[in-house]
């Protein structure tokens, strides 16, 4: 998942809309793919939060490495964004970017 990323920076409380939540972002420029790593502290809390993120469509995968796909209209609404459940497994969220 992470082979070929970078780093591109942490997401801002205003960003990731908890301030319980880490989210970290990385490039993958040659596959024109962006991925987010996401977890809710403390680590070993229960803690969950919605994640609102840029795109048409992600595939998450767990630790555990269980997949699934979400798409922007998954929350109800077409708005060029998708909604990720946060919990404290920490989940990789691939993007493809245009």
């Amino acid at each position: 998942i992470l082979s070929g990323t970078h780093g591109d920076g942490v997401l801002s409380t205003a960003e990731t809309g908890d301030p319980a939540m880490q989210v970290y972002r990385l490039r993958d420029d040659a596959e024109s793919r962006t991925v987010y790593v996401a977890w809710m502290t403390p680590i070993d809390g229960n803690g969950a939060a919605a994640l609102v993120l840029p795109g048409a469509a992600a595939t998450v995968t767990t630790i555990h490495g269980q997949t699934s796909t979400v798409r922007d209209a998954d929350d109800g609404a077409g708005d060029g964004s998708f909604t990720v459940n946060v919990t404290a497994q920490p989940v990789f969220i691939e993007v493809n970017t245009p």
